[in-house]
Order: C-alpha cells, then structure tokens, then sequence
C-alpha cells in the first residue's frame, strides 16, 4: 500500500513540475516575442524612407528566404 501512494505522489509531483515549466517556457516566449516585436517597431521607425525600402521586405516575396 505505501509502495502504491509513493508512486502515486511521485506522479502527481512529476505532473505539477512538468505543468509548471510548461507554463515558465510559454510565458517566456511570449516575452521575447513581445522584446522583439518593439525592438523591430522601433528599428523600422528610426529608418529614412529609403532604408526602410531596402530593409523590409513583403512577407508574399520568395526573396524573403534568400537573405
């Protein structure tokens, strides 16, 4: 019996572990997506009209793979 409730809290402790790091990679994605977003918004706006033609690209152009 004490075999069987040490596993079961071995699961259920493995369980909240793997939950819990889920949810810290998620968040922390998400915060680097946010960093780079403002950081690309921010470089896009401190460019002359003509370096921001030369460094943007359409997202429909197959150039975009070729840089």
């Amino acid at each position: 019996m004490k075999t069987t409730l040490h596993a079961v809290r071995a699961v259920v402790l493995l369980l909240c572990l793997g939950l819990l790091l889920g949810r810290a990679a998620v968040q922390g994605q998400a915060r680097a997506t946010a960093e780079t977003t403002a950081a690309a918004t921010q470089f896009l706006a401190s460019l002359a009209p003509e370096q921001r033609e030369k460094a943007v690209i359409k997202f429909e152009d197959a150039n975009r793979f070729d840089w």
